[in-house]
C-alpha cells in the first residue's frame, strides 16, 4: 500500500514488508489503469481525519477517471470518432460523473467500519455501491460497444 508521505512506501518482497518509494510503486503498480476494475469508494468525513478526507475525493477521482480512459476508451479497436455528438457527450458525462456516482459518504474517521454500527453502515454502502458499479459498467460497456462497431 502506498502512503501519502513522499519518502516512504511499503511493499511486499518474499513474505516481508519493506519500505522504499520506487520499490513500492513497482510492487503496487498504481498506474496500470488498464487492469483496474470499475472502482467505487467509501469516504469518511471526520475532522480528525482531515488529510484523508481532503485528499480522498481527489485521489479516487483521478483513479476512477483514468480507469475509464485507459481501461475502456483506449482499448484496441476503440475509436472515439465513431461516436456522434450526443454519444460523445454521454461518454464525457459518464467519465465526469463516475467519481460522485460510485462513491458513498460515511460518518466517522478512516476506521468507520469498526464496531457494529460502522460495520452495518459499511456493509450497506458496499451493497449499494455494488449495484451502482454493475449499472455503471453496463452503461459504459454499451457506449464502449459503440466505439468498436465497424
Amino acid at each position: 500500500m502506498l502512503h501519502s508521505e513522499p519518502a516512504s512506501a511499503q511493499y511486499h518482497h518474499e513474505d516481508a514488508v519493506l519500505e522504499g518509494q520506487l520499490e513500492g510503486i513497482k510492487d503496487t503498480k498504481p498506474f496500470h489503469f488498464d487492469s483496474f476494475p470499475a472502482l467505487a469508494s467509501i469516504l469518511d468525513n471526520s475532522m480528525i481525519d482531515f488529510n484523508q478526507v481532503s485528499a480522498d475525493h481527489a485521489n479516487w477521482k483521478f483513479l476512477k477517471t483514468n480507469t475509464i480512459l485507459h481501461g475502456f476508451l483506449s482499448k484496441d479497436g476503440a475509436d472515439i470518432h465513431r461516436l456522434n455528438d450526443t454519444q460523445w457527450y454521454r461518454v464525457i458525462d459518464l467519465t465526469c460523473s463516475m467519481p460522485q456516482r460510485l462513491c458513498a459518504q460515511t460518518s466517522g474517521n478512516h476506521l468507520f467500519f469498526v464496531g457494529e454500527r460502522g460495520a452495518r453502515d459499511a456493509a450497506r454502502a458496499i451493497a449499494e455501491l455494488g449495484h451502482k458499479v454493475r449499472a455503471f459498467k453496463q452503461e459504459l460497456i454499451w457506449h464502449f460497444s459503440l466505439l468498436c462497431t465497424p
